[in-house]
């Protein structure tokens, strides 16, 4: 009795062992560690590739009933004439062969600029995108998140100065 107990505790542990593997992918530990990270010295913050940081925006993101998510927007412009537009959000997986797209809008003249795809490095809720762009992006106001056509997220984007 005692060796069939034995045998079946070590057969449920060899069996829990066998689930799915708790390493993360190198590459996309390396993929993560490419987002710009911005260095304030003193009051004015500076990026290491492209100069000093002349205009500031940022916003919360949420869903759109019927969809849950939260997250935050950044628009930065540079010295050097580049801007680096940044979306972190929470939000469901998109379901297969679907995939959640960023644009910007400035709701003064209604244009619109697509920023690219949300992308969950770690495969969960944890979504982003980040641009690098010469388009100047001080007007742009607006972030929306669509899942295909239907709108999911949005948020309203305020200069700091």
């Amino acid at each position: 009795m005692k060796k069939l107990s034995l045998f079946l505790l070590t057969a449920a542990l060899l069996v829990s062992a066998c689930g799915k593997s708790d390493t993360v992918d190198p590459a996309a530990v390396d993929k993560a560690k490419k987002y710009n990270q911005v260095i304030q010295k003193g009051d004015d913050p500076v990026d290491p590739v492209h100069g000093a940081q002349t205009f500031f925006s940022y916003g919360a993101v949420s869903g759109v009933a019927p969809a849950k998510a939260n997250g935050i927007g950044y628009l930065r412009r540079f010295k050097d004439g580049s801007s680096v537009v940044t979306v972190n959000v929470n939000i469901l997986k998109a379901p297969e062969k679907t995939n959640y797209s960023v644009m910007l809008r400035n709701t003064s003249t209604n244009v619109t600029m697509e920023v690219g795809i949300l992308e969950s490095i770690l495969g969960d809720t944890r979504h982003s995108v980040e641009l690098t762009t010469q388009t100047d992006v001080k007007g742009y106001n607006a972030v929306s998140i669509y899942l295909g056509k239907v709108l999911v997220a949005q948020g309203t984007l305020k200069e700091v100065k």
